[in-house]
């Protein structure tokens, strides 16, 4: 008996457009975001969007006192914020893009984990909540970069 599992392709280039954002943060391309997250087709489009919408959101919402703090002061868009650059961009605009990759694959971790629920599926649902969680960290760091504040992880013992 043999079985062959594939993987969905992606939607074409193009089909997915661009998200809006707030006028400060950059608009975000799904393509891009799939890409960093490494994401076939079994994510699709209309799921993609609503991740990334709700990572936005979550994302700008706990960075709005920061942005506040940057309009006060002058900067009228992230990118103009002074911040070190690499590869010719901001790093306030690269670890912006990794908490929201960060968020959408936390999220997609949490959702995919109930989709089986055999003995196989509890193994691979403990290792989907160590992975969330993983991301969440990692979330959680990039916002730290980027408004300043250093990051630490605490354990009670």
């Amino acid at each position: 008996m043999s079985s062959f599992l594939g993987n969905q392709s992606p939607p074409a280039a193009g089909t997915e457009p661009v998200l809006v954002n707030n006028g400060f943060w950059p608009n975000v391309d799904p393509v891009d975001i799939r890409g960093a997250a490494r994401l076939d087709g079994t994510v699709t489009a209309p799921r993609l969007r609503l991740a990334l919408q709700m990572a936005m959101a979550d994302v700008n919402e706990q960075l709005a006192a920061w942005q506040l703090a940057q309009e006060a002061a002058g900067h009228a868009l992230a990118s103009a914020v002074p911040a070190p650059q690499v590869d010719g961009q901001s790093t306030h605009l690269l670890h912006y893009r990794m908490a929201l990759v960060s968020h959408i694959q936390a999220g997609l971790a949490e959702r995919y984990r109930d989709l089986d629920t055999t003995g196989a599926g509890d193994k691979k649902a403990t290792e989907l909540e160590a992975t969330a969680a993983e991301h969440r960290r990692n979330l959680h760091w990039a916002l730290s970069r980027i408004v300043g504040r250093a990051r630490s992880t605490v354990e009670l013992i």
